[in-house]
């Protein structure tokens, strides 16, 4: 899962936390906390689950809002003239988006029943 790395660094500032804190809570090395706050990272949906939890909010506020990235990349795909693609491309490109991000929230339901079934 893409996590926005402005996000997680303003969160960390917020809460007064080192990197190597907030490293040492997830059991990784800082070095790779520090990439997540360099750059947008693809990280373990464990981890976001676990990071929603020491910053106390939302798994909103850590990842960029792809959903709504996407439905405004279709959007412009259908309306835009200048883009030559006919509606099976398009089609083909909505289905398979919409299968990833099926296959996200599966993911997620499946932690949060090990979460559940472990508390």
């Amino acid at each position: 899962m893409i996590i926005e790395s402005k996000n997680l660094r303003k969160l960390r500032y917020n809460k007064k936390l080192t990197q190597q804190e907030i490293a040492d809570l997830l059991n990784i090395s800082q070095p790779t906390y520090c990439s997540w706050e360099t750059k947008d990272s693809d990280i373990k949906l464990e981890n976001v689950i676990q990071l929603t939890k020491i910053f106390d909010v939302k798994i909103e506020e850590l990842i960029p809002n792809n959903c709504n990235l996407e439905t405004k990349h279709i959007n412009n795909l259908l309306v835009n003239n200048d883009i030559e693609k006919n509606k099976d491309d398009i089609y083909t490109e909505l289905i398979l988006s919409l299968k990833e991000q099926i296959k996200l929230l599966q993911e997620i339901i499946m932690i949060l029943q090990k979460h559940k079934e472990n508390n």
